[in-house]
Order: C-alpha cells, then sequence, then structure tokens
C-alpha cells in the first residue's frame, strides 16, 4: 500500500486520538506481511497555532513502523526533523522512541515566544535530542541532548534529572518554562 493524504487543516486530537492509539496497542499493524508507505502532509494544525507544514511519513515495512523523515514547521522560524522515529511494540507497551532536530531560523521570535532571559540568549542555530515517549504511561524522557553539536554537564545533569522525576508530557506553559531551564543549564 502506497499514498499520499493532503490536508488543507487538521487538528492534532483527529491525528493522535484515543482510536488511533488503541489500534496501535492491538498491534493489528504488526504484522510481517504488512507494507506500507503513507504520507500525510497537513498545511495547518489547527490547535496548535504556531505549527504549520507537517509532513509525517508513516512507513510499515514488515509490520515494523517508522515515522523518519517526518518534519513540521513552528511559524517559519523553526523546523523540526524527526531523523530517527519508530514505533515499537515490546511486553503490552507501546513507545515512540527517535531523535529530533530542531533547525533555528529566527532566534530572537524564538527566544521571546520561549521568554528565556536575556543574557541566555546566545547564538544558536539548531538543537537535537533522543526521545522515549510512552504512550501507556503518559511519560517522556530526554537523552543526549545538543546544543549546535555540544552538550555540557550541567545540561546532562538537569536532563536526568528530570528524566528522574516521572517525566510527565508537557502543557504549554510547562514545556516553556522546560525550554528556559534548558538554556539556564547550559548557558546560565
Amino acid at each position: 500500500l502506497e499514498t499520499n493524504l493532503n490536508y488543507q487543516g487538521l487538528s492534532l486530537k483527529n491525528i493522535i486520538n484515543p482510536f488511533l492509539i488503541e489500534i496501535f496497542k492491538s498491534q493489528i499493524l504488526n504484522n510481517e506481511n504488512l507494507n506500507a508507505k503513507i504520507n500525510f502532509e497537513i498545511k495547518n494544525i489547527y490547535d496548535f497555532d504556531r505549527f504549520s507544514d507537517l509532513l509525517l511519513r508513516l512507513n510499515i515495512e514488515q509490520g515494523k513502523m517508522t515515522f523518519s523523515k517526518s518534519k513540521i514547521k513552528w511559524k517559519n522560524n523553526v523546523n523540526l526533523f524527526f531523523e530517527d522515529a519508530i514505533l515499537d511494540f515490546e511486553n503490552e507497551k507501546i513507545k515512540f522512541i527517535g531523535k529530533i532536530v530542531v533547525d533555528i531560523r529566527d532566534k530572537d521570535d524564538f527566544y521571546k515566544f520561549f521568554q528565556v532571559n536575556k543574557d541566555l540568549r546566545k547564538d544558536l542555530n539548531k538543537m537535537e535530542f533522543d526521545f522515549n515517549y510512552d504512550f501507556n504511561e503518559n511519560k517522556i524522557y530526554f537523552d543526549n541532548l545538543k546544543l549546535d553539536n555540544k552538550t555540557n554537564e550541567s545540561l546532562e545533569k538537569f536532563i536526568s534529572n528530570f528524566n528522574s522525576k516521572n517525566g510527565k508530557f508537557f502543557n504549554k506553559i510547562t514545556f516553556k518554562t522546560f525550554v528556559n531551564k534548558i538554556f539556564l543549564a547550559y548557558f546560565g
């Protein structure tokens, strides 16, 4: 199966909904005889007004689901790329595991949106990190966070502390706080 689905606009709630999660959990798609390439192109994402131009590339090869080479744009200032991303089914659990690269084009708007202190606003072009999102427990863990291909002990310690504190998923405010703490740990 190979298909391209194009949408002018869609809500993320329609993409990631409980029904779809239950289909993934049932592992009905985890079948050695199933091969598919499904590309979702969504121009506008209604419930996240700063996101647009989502290209979600779902590849299913012998039941293994990957989302590598997917990308999304954040207000024309930031591009997020899924370099490696896979849905992993193990022990009745479903996990979304991968690596994200964040290409920052307009640093000023990025820093302004996240309300980063002016003394922490350094010249930054790229962030990258590994992630592990557990759908069953609704928890996320990060690893190998790098800013312009560099890390430091404070940043690694911050990520380790975050992961040890139960890694609950974010809302808009806690996510802004999290990003600020990344810059404080790295540049502070």
